[in-house]
């Protein structure tokens, strides 16, 4: 700024010099001096007479340029103090206003975590109730059954009476047959009887004639005719008697047989209702039967979901981060809890912060796990594949670049499938501030140096990023699985990248 006042000084100076000198000679008409000594002297105190208002101008201005120049610097450390203090300010208000923001969201999430528990609780006493409620009617419904085989015993005893009841029917139809024979006997009688009632008219037409013309018969004779027709006489009334009886236990024996074919009859129509009921039984029972199975069912549905009100997650754990063992349908291992994070509750999967394991690792040695929970580490896809099975996780994924800024992606669904599967990755639902960290590698399956499973025909991307990873077909921009550097300074081109360098990687979930 100095030079440039300097620079116009010197150009209106030699303007107003030429000017003088113009006005001079105009003035004195060409008058010259006549000494070159003398010239100089007049030619120089004319031209400082001539220069000195613009030299005192000159001092002037540089004395207000200093005295703005300070001005400035003591405007420029005052602007600093105040933007100091604006950032002072700024940072403190900021951190105030984080802390109570997190202290605000701790709050919440204690009180959601509350909140659920109660709930969970809540749903436990309430799958409780149903479970008992459910064993109650089982019992009620075991308690039917056996009065329902009561019923059947009896209906087999009753079963057993009418065959009784048929036995001694066949035994009435042969004592019939023995009714058939007395009666043809009676029918004989009968006849006998006829032949009587003829002897007797014989026996009376002899007396007449005895009494008329067979006076002349000897004694002997009619007494044995009267003790022969006595004898015939006796006979007949045996035979009465015996007819009389015959008859009686007829009568018996059709009153008898009247009984039992009502008995019969009334027994035929228990029989049929018999079976009637007994087929409702049948029915009733295999409905029993089929309630039994669904209530039994019912009772495995609801152990199952009492299995599923077990915590999975590190939220029961508190907030620091710490191993835990988790246990859910038949499996138990441990795993690292972090709860400073994203929140309470997150299980560390995968973790790239020290650079003291080598992620070019095998398929097995993926499929297993590797590292330490204090430093680097990965799951292994073995258990991350059995939570994921066993319920819906949530993804968070966490990247810290050297300059210290932060990315994250946070997808509401993450599952990896079996080995069967190439343990293909899958989520969706995303949100965070770098929404597209994982988008290009969703549906993929994954690869290492030794199990080749990317889209990629001239070579295995696990080879050229020296890393297991879910590779596109076209290997993507590296994986947070290729090699670490501890420094950006460090860099080969063969390190972790997400669009810059990345000094630290976690991959958490979370249940639903």
């Amino acid at each position: 700024m100095e030079l440039n006042w300097v620079a116009f000084t010197l150009c209106i100076s030699l303007i107003l010099i030429k000017g003088e000198s113009s006005f001079a000679t105009a003035s004195t008409k060409n008058e010259i001096c006549k000494a070159s000594r003398i010239e100089e002297e007049q030619c120089g105190s004319y031209a400082y007479k001539a220069i000195k208002p613009l030299l005192i101008y000159m001092e002037l201005m540089r004395t207000e340029v200093e005295n703005y120049d300070n001005i400035t610097s003591i405007k420029n450390r005052e602007i600093k103090g105040l933007q100091m203090k604006i950032s002072q300010y700024k940072s403190d208000s900021i951190k105030n206003l984080r802390e109570q923001i997190y202290k605000g969201l701790r709050q919440q999430i204690i009180n959601k975590d509350s909140e659920l528990k109660r709930q969970k609780l809540d749903q436990q006493n309430v799958y409780e109730t149903i479970i008992q409620e459910l064993r109650n009617r089982t019992a009620r419904q075991d308690s039917e059954i056996k009065e329902l085989q009561k019923k059947l015993v009896n209906q087999n005893e009753n079963v057993a009476t009418i065959q009784e009841l048929r036995n001694q029917i066949d035994l009435y139809k042969s004592n019939n047959d023995n009714l058939q024979s007395i009666r043809s006997e009676l029918n004989s009688l009968q006849s006998i009887r006829n032949e009587l009632k003829n002897l007797q008219s014989i026996r009376n037409e002899l007396n007449k004639l005895n009494s008329q013309k067979c006076e002349e018969c000897t004694s002997d004779l009619i007494t044995k005719q009267k003790l022969q027709i006595e004898s015939d006489a006796i006979k007949s009334k045996e035979f009465q008697k015996q007819l009389e009886e015959q008859k009686k236990n007829i009568d018996q024996k059709n009153q008898e047989i009247s009984k039992l074919k009502d008995h019969i009859n009334s027994e035929a129509v228990k029989s049929k209702e018999f079976q009637i009921q007994l087929e409702k039984d049948k029915k009733s029972i295999e409905e029993k039967n089929q309630q039994i199975s669904k209530l039994q069912n019912d009772v495995n549905k609801s152990d199952v979901k009492l299995e599923d009100l077990k915590e999975i997650n590190c939220t029961s754990f508190g907030d620091a981060p710490c191993v835990h063992k988790i246990s859910f349908s038949h499996y138990s291992f441990d795993v690292l809890c972090d709860s400073k994070t994203a929140g309470p509750g997150w299980i560390v999967i995968q973790q790239r912060i020290n650079g003291k394991e080598d992620f070019n690792r095998s398929w097995t040695t993926y499929r297993e796990g590797f590292g330490s929970f204090d430093g680097d580490f990965f799951l292994g896809f073995e258990k991350i594949h059995r939570l994921t099975s066993y319920k819906r996780f949530e993804l968070y994924v966490h990247l810290e670049k050297f300059n210290g800024k932060v990315r994250y992606a946070r997808y509401q669904q993450f599952a990896i499938a079996g080995e069967s599967d190439e343990y293909q990755l899958s989520f969706s639902g995303c949100g965070g501030n770098a929404t597209y960290i994982m988008s290009q590698f969703n549906k993929q399956k994954f690869s290492t140096y030794d199990r080749d499973n990317d889209g990629w025909e001239d070579g295995n991307c696990a080879l050229k990023y020296l890393g297991g990873w879910w590779y596109p077909n076209f290997c993507g921009i590296r994986s947070f699985n290729s090699k670490y550097y501890d420094s950006s300074k460090d860099w080969k081109g063969d390190n972790i990248f997400w669009y810059d360098l990345i000094k630290n990687v976690k991959m958490l979930i979370r249940p639903k």
